[in-house]
């Protein structure tokens, strides 16, 4: 099913939706990107744990050395999104590498040399997160809080 609302906030590039915040040519660099041998490729959806992940996975590769500032922390495992027509520069660093990226994992180029880890969520735990997470930005009279004065106040788990 498809709700008239992602269609506002989508577009479509390839015959596949992706989020208007990115550009047409990003996203077919991002799903042209071949990883490098051993570099290891964490895709998630977003808000289902992909900072917890990435710490885990930079302390395993980095031998348990941590990153000591968030510009260190993102340097080490790089967004592929945040890249786009400068992706040769993630290409160029050492193997191996922490790439992320919130692309579905059927989209992108698949490397036999590389490792993927995929991390998911159960999708009411989601939408229940998200909705908690969009309403503490919202004023108490604004139309988000009509769902929570019609069926009840979330509970805070």
């Amino acid at each position: 099913m498809e709700f008239a609302s992602d269609k506002c906030r989508t577009q479509i590039v390839d015959g596949e939706r992706y989020g208007i915040e990115r550009e047409p040519l990003l996203i077919r660099e991002i799903v042209r990107f071949d990883p490098g041998i051993d570099d290891v490729v964490l895709v998630t959806y977003p808000t289902s744990g992909t900072n917890w992940m990435q710490q885990i996975m930079q302390l395993i590769v980095y031998q348990g050395s941590s990153a000591m500032t968030h510009r260190e922390f993102c340097k080490r495992s790089p967004f592929l999104e945040d890249y786009g027509e400068r992706i040769s520069e993630v290409t160029t660093n050492s193997h191996p590498k922490i790439l992320t990226t919130h692309f579905r994992p059927g989209l992108l180029k698949m490397n036999q040399s590389s490792k993927y880890v995929y991390i998911s969520r159960n999708p009411w735990d989601l939408k229940l997160q998200r909705t908690q997470r969009g309403l503490s930005y919202t004023s108490p009279n604004s139309s988000e809080r009509t769902t929570e004065r019609q069926f009840g106040k979330i509970p805070n788990y």
